[in-house]
């Protein structure tokens, strides 16, 4: 489908562009007036949340040979998206459980080791699934 597609690639590079060049959406008061959505938690929620679910369905509506050109960019987007609800999380959460008792280590892991290599290879997947969107491999 072309609408799943579309918002594969455009989630991606979202995605790959906010974790390579360590964009900052933490306040409404630092971005631009057209852009303060982009800072509230509830559309940085809703964000990771549609990447995942994207990245499922590119999974589910593969066809023919095509499943394994989808597989690189669905793979993107569901560890993407986990990545960035992830991120919200321990940016928000204000509990008063200890933060080691209630980190998922493989995932803290993850983030602080290979943000940018995932930010980069998301673009790089968004990039190349654009202008190649039936390629064999990808």
């Amino acid at each position: 489908m072309v609408q799943i597609y579309l918002l594969s690639v455009v989630l991606n590079a979202f995605i790959g562009c906010y974790f390579s060049f360590d964009l900052k959406l933490t306040n409404e008061t630092d971005l631009p007036s057209s852009f303060s959505f982009l800072g509230k938690k509830s559309f940085q929620i809703s964000l990771g949340i549609i990447t995942v679910l994207v990245g499922i369905l590119k999974l589910l509506s593969s066809y023919d040979v095509v499943f394994v050109g989808d597989l690189l960019p669905a793979v993107a987007g569901i560890v993407g998206g986990v990545l960035f609800l992830y991120e919200n999380y321990t940016k928000t959460s204000d509990t008063d459980i200890p933060d080691e008792t209630k980190k998922i280590e493989f995932l803290d892991k993850l983030y602080a080791s290979s943000k940018k290599y995932i930010g980069y290879g998301c673009l790089a997947i968004a990039i190349i699934h654009f202008f190649v969107p039936k390629i064999l491999f990808l």
